[in-house]
């Protein structure tokens, strides 16, 4: 009797084991079916997007390096400029920061300036409008800017180049650019902007002397996450 019971346990395990393989089987192959490869394609793209287009938001800094193209008629043609901003980007589009460089004009400046820019694309690679203002700061304390008077023709008088303090001006700096990470912390800019300024200078005897002028901002960087 207990040889049977004992052959009829065994039998019953043996059907249960292979009622599971079966119904194992079965979830195989209905997991294969096109409507699940399908989802799992579309699973395995959105991966790699996300892999790919990392998060833009938080801390950045973008340090670049150009030159200001001025009029042939200027004194400094396309003097170095020399910029870097630190900013916190809100949004996967909106960013904001400050930015502090050197600029050499007859004199060397230390732009302090607002930067704000939108990028258009969430992505990788993206263009951007930016705009920045500030103000230049006089680094040197003396300098030589001619005011021109108007001498009759005949006369051979040849007046002397006052010295004259530099006070700084304004400066106003919309433009466009391109961003291109290499990976998540990463990446580099290209960037041409409108550059508007006004430079003042003074001198010994309370006259005084603007300078204004429009440039070509041309520059390249890196940025950095």
């Amino acid at each position: 009797m207990r040889k049977i019971i004992l052959i009829c346990f065994i039998c019953l395990a043996g059907n249960l084991y292979i009622s599971a393989q079966g119904k194992q089987s079965e979830n195989v192959i209905s997991d294969t079916s096109p409507k699940n490869v399908n989802e799992m394609n579309k699973d395995v793209v959105q991966d790699e997007v996300k892999t790919s287009n990392y998060s833009f938001t938080g801390y950045y800094n973008v340090t670049d390096l150009g030159f200001l193209v001025g009029s042939t008629s200027n004194v400094n043609k396309a003097p170095f400029s020399f910029l870097t901003v630190n900013g916190y980007q809100f949004t996967e589009q909106l960013g904001a920061g400050i930015g502090v460089g050197v600029e050499f004009f007859s004199e060397s400046y230390l732009p302090l300036v607002l930067d704000a820019r939108y990028y258009f694309r969430e992505a990788n690679f993206s263009p951007f409008a930016f705009v920045r203002g500030g103000y230049l700061f006089a680094l040197e304390e003396s300098a030589n800017h001619y005011i021109y008077h108007d001498y009759p023709v005949w006369s051979s008088f040849i007046p002397p180049t006052p010295e004259c303090k530099p006070k700084g001006g304004w400066i106003i700096n919309p433009g466009l650019g391109i961003r291109n990470m290499f990976n998540e912390h990463f990446g580099i800019v290209f960037s041409a902007a409108y550059r508007f300024q006004s430079l003042h200078y003074e001198y010994n005897d309370d006259s005084k002397l603007i300078l204004e002028s429009n440039r070509l901002d041309l520059k390249i960087g890196i940025i950095f996450k």
